[in-house]
């Protein structure tokens, strides 16, 4: 009986982080900034209450990047934006906390219950379909979503964005759900698994976000070369081509125009011309210069924007938007938290992903998604609308990892 109650005070927090706070329709930040909190304190409360602490190797570097984030905070001259954040981001140090938090709790319960995180899974990509559908009718002119706030039926006709609101995010988002989704298609491809898939990897291409595209194309070639399961292979190829063939020629077949730039932007940024990358080379060049007075504790976090005003003001407008990250995690953390910061978290990363037996599908699905997260950081930014879903699964795939009773299926 007792450890029935631990569950349901664990799992009513997961399943709203994982299904609802994605749902979550707003073009604000705050309401979602105060979501996060709201649930990350629940889970404090659920952890002190039922006394879930576990003591893992990986926590001490998390510890460790906890403190620095910490210090940088302290000792920033930008306190506002270091413990709060940037405007139309708010991932100060705060919200580490929240990650962190969120990270404890689904660790502790996989560990705990290893064989309740396939429920969980499959409702987070429950939600994930939503979502993707959402997004694919905004693609295709049905945007449902604009209809509500505006009237509008039909809206204007772009990048999938759906309920995240910014076509990257989304990007983001759906990538880190698509080695989820090809696990579900190859293990059994049914009515339920094979829509699953089509539609998270055609809202995927809809979100015309490269970096998330690099991803998955990363994600997938690890797939194809070392996934245990290699049932149903021909029949996903073909679901892909499909899909993709469906959706090329919509809205002016937009998505193969968006294909053709990734040669333009990789010779811009090989020549190192600032609008490289969609201008991700200016960001990226500035930061590099902040490097040798940001080495100890940097700015603090999310003050990327502090690097260089005059430049970022003069590309981006005053206060710019895009300017406030970097457009690369590994750089930020650098710039905005020190070096050992950045160091402190690889080294959390690959304590999470060292010893993965890739003969177990699940855990080698969960080290294929981190690898699409990392692959996609090297050209986005951490937000706070899909940020603590990574930390989430970070936490179940580090539980579980651990588990040796756990077993697929």
């Amino acid at each position: 009986m007792l450890e029935k109650k631990r569950l349901d005070f664990q799992f009513p927090v997961l399943v709203i982080l994982l299904a609802v706070y994605p749902l979550i329709f707003t073009i604000y930040i705050l309401p979602r900034w105060s979501s996060l909190m709201a649930i990350s304190l629940l889970a404090l409360m659920v952890i002190v209450k039922e006394k879930l602490f576990i003591y893992n190797p990986c926590l001490i570097p998390l510890s460790l990047f906890t403190l620095w984030a910490f210090l940088s905070s302290f000792f920033s001259p930008y306190p506002r934006e270091a413990w709060l954040g940037a405007p139309g981001y708010l991932s100060g140090f705060f919200s580490y906390l929240f990650f962190i938090v969120l990270f404890l709790l689904s660790y502790s319960t996989a560990s705990r219950f290893p064989g309740k995180i396939d429920g969980l899974i499959n409702i987070w990509l429950f939600s994930a379909s939503i979502i993707a559908m959402l997004g694919l009718l905004e693609y295709l002119g049905l945007d449902i979503l604009a209809s509500m706030c505006s009237g509008n039926l039909i809206f204007s006709k772009g990048a999938s964005s759906s309920t995240i609101q910014n076509s990257n995010d989304l990007g983001t988002y759906m990538a880190m759900a698509f080695p989820f989704a090809v696990l579900r298609f190859m293990q059994k491809a049914s009515f339920r698994t094979v829509p699953l898939f089509a539609l998270i990897y055609g809202c995927l291409l809809t979100t015309l976000c490269r970096s998330a595209w690099l991803g998955a194309v990363a994600g997938f070639l690890l797939i194809l070369l070392f996934y245990p399961v290699k049932k149903n292979i021909l029949l996903l190829l073909v679901v892909i081509l499909i899909v993709t063939s469906a959706l090329m020629p919509v809205n002016d077949f937009l998505l193969l125009k968006r294909m053709r730039t990734f040669a333009e932007d990789a010779e811009l940024t090989m020549a190192g011309d600032p609008e490289g990358g969609s201008a991700r080379m200016l960001l990226w060049q500035e930061g590099i210069k902040a490097l040798p007075q940001s080495v100890l504790l940097g700015s603090g976090p999310d003050t990327f924007y502090r690097v260089s005003p005059e430049k970022f003001a003069a590309r981006y407008g005053e206060g710019g938007r895009p300017a406030h990250k970097a457009h690369n995690i590994f750089l930020e953390i650098a710039v905005t938290m020190g070096i050992p910061a950045l160091l402190f978290y690889l080294w959390f990363l690959g304590a999470v992903m060292r010893k993965t037996d890739r003969r177990n599908p699940l855990l080698f699905t969960f080290f294929v998604m981190v690898v699409i997260y990392l692959v996609r950081g090297f050209f986005l930014v951490d937000v706070i609308t899909v940020y603590p879903i990574f930390w989430v699964l970070l936490g179940f795939y580090q539980g579980l990892k651990e588990n040796c009773l756990f077993m697929w299926n």
